[in-house]
């Protein structure tokens, strides 16, 4: 089941902002000023449709509405005034009838049936309840160590194999060696040996994005991604949603970018929506 638009109505008491997703390109693109709301917007979807209603209830939304494939909406609602709590979740059928619903019927219903995934392109480390863990991108290694000493598709096959050419055509003096002892590592042109983690921060981000998209996203999976433009240089700006389309050929899932970045559009401008004011 896919969403094929979000609005939000007074969102900081201010905004209102409807997007519509691209539902044959399956990338859609918001952009707009500083404070117009994108990465609550994406926060909010995350919270919604992951059940994290303690976050939801303290967003500055007044209506979240969300309409689905089958014609259905959904509609969160909250205080006119800003406080705290969800005032009421309303499902509309694709008959025009309405059903109010606990956040317990929400989460009966539509777990597993609408999948959201949040992709934070600042993420470098994971952390634990009291300490800090691993590096992400040596996870991602070891996740390739685990796939490759396993049988594996065809298809999977294609997905390692454009996951090297890739980074391979991004990078420049390093090169990515994937193998079933370490999963994958880095040589340099003086074939030095780098693990993962000696990597720049910017070559991370972009190994954990192409990893996270190619080997960890479920079929018909909403994936999320705020400001890919981090740490990434202007080229490899320019190539993401090209790399990205590339990615969708393999991947049964549909994307919602927050950028400000003309270099993540680049030439993709027919993919955007613009967030605007009330009086623009």
């Amino acid at each position: 089941m896919h969403i094929t638009s979000v609005t939000v109505m007074r969102l900081f008491g201010i905004f209102d902002h409807t997007i519509p997703l691209n539902s044959s390109e399956k990338i859609t693109i918001v952009y707009g000023p500083n404070g117009y709301g994108k990465t609550y917007i994406l926060r909010a979807l995350n919270d919604l449709f992951n059940q994290n209603f303690q976050n939801l209830s303290e967003s500055p939304f007044t209506v979240l509405a969300v309409t689905l494939g089958d014609g259905r909406k959904i509609e969160v609602k909250r205080p006119d005034n800003g406080g705290p709590g969800i005032s009421q979740i309303v499902l509309t059928g694709i008959d025009g009838s309405t059903h109010d619903l606990t956040t317990d019927d929400f989460a009966e219903m539509f777990s597993g049936v609408i999948n959201v995934r949040f992709i934070n392109a600042e993420r470098l480390m994971q952390y634990s309840d009291k300490e800090r863990d691993s590096p992400v991108i040596e996870a991602c290694a070891e996740k390739m160590r685990t796939l490759l000493a396993g049988a594996y598709s065809e298809k999977t096959r294609q997905k390692i194999d454009m996951f090297a050419t890739i980074v391979n055509d991004r990078f420049r003096h390093k090169q990515i060696v994937i193998e079933p002892e370490h999963g994958f590592y880095f040589t340099t042109a003086s074939v030095m040996t780098l693990r993962p983690e000696q990597l720049s921060s910017g070559e991370q981000h972009a190994v954990i994005i192409l990893f996270e998209l190619l080997f960890t996203i479920a079929p018909e999976t909403l994936i999320l991604i705020d400001e890919p433009e981090l740490s990434l240089h202007i080229f490899w700006q320019q190539q993401f949603i090209r790399d990205l389309e590339k990615i969708l050929e393999f991947g049964d899932f549909y994307v919602l970018i927050a950028t400000h970045s003309p270099q993540i559009i680049h030439d993709r401008w027919d993919l955007t929506v613009e967030l605007r004011g009330p009086e623009e």
